[in-house]
């Protein structure tokens, strides 16, 4: 069995390292390989052979699942920065799990009458925002 990655979801990958070759027995039945990356389509070449030699390969591909992305932890601890009119809040990327993340989420500030929608996508870093006076409690 030789396999090989061929594209991914995330162009961020290094395909070069997944690749292989495996020899089992004829009386095997399966084999599970593992190490392999999320979103990625793999072509599977599978040959026979004999004393007289290989058989005609068979090939197919097959793409590995991915998941919804994932935030890493935060800490239950107020924001970063607090005045009487700012918030300043810590913002860190989520983890693809197998495909870019292309939308992040919305973060919603202030009352209901003084709301502000924040829309992040993929962002890390500190994000600071002076809020109306009346929307800070």
């Amino acid at each position: 069995i030789t396999y090989k990655a061929v594209s991914s979801f995330d162009p961020e990958i290094d395909l070069s390292n997944q690749s292989g070759r495996v020899s089992k027995l004829g009386n095997e039945t399966h084999f599970l390989f593992f190490g392999l990356y999320p979103g990625t389509t793999y072509s599977f070449t599978i040959r026979a052979s004999t004393a007289k030699g290989f058989g005609p390969p068979a090939t197919n591909q097959f793409t590995t699942k991915i998941s919804a992305p994932s935030m890493p932890a935060y800490e239950l601890e107020t924001p970063l920065n607090q005045t009487d009119n700012t918030v300043t809040v810590i913002l860190k990327p989520a983890h693809s799990r197998g495909a870019p993340v292309r939308y992040g989420e919305e973060v919603w500030a202030g009352s209901r009458e003084t709301e502000m929608k924040i829309k992040l996508i993929n962002f890390s870093g500190v994000f600071s925002r002076d809020l109306p006076e009346t929307s800070v409690s």
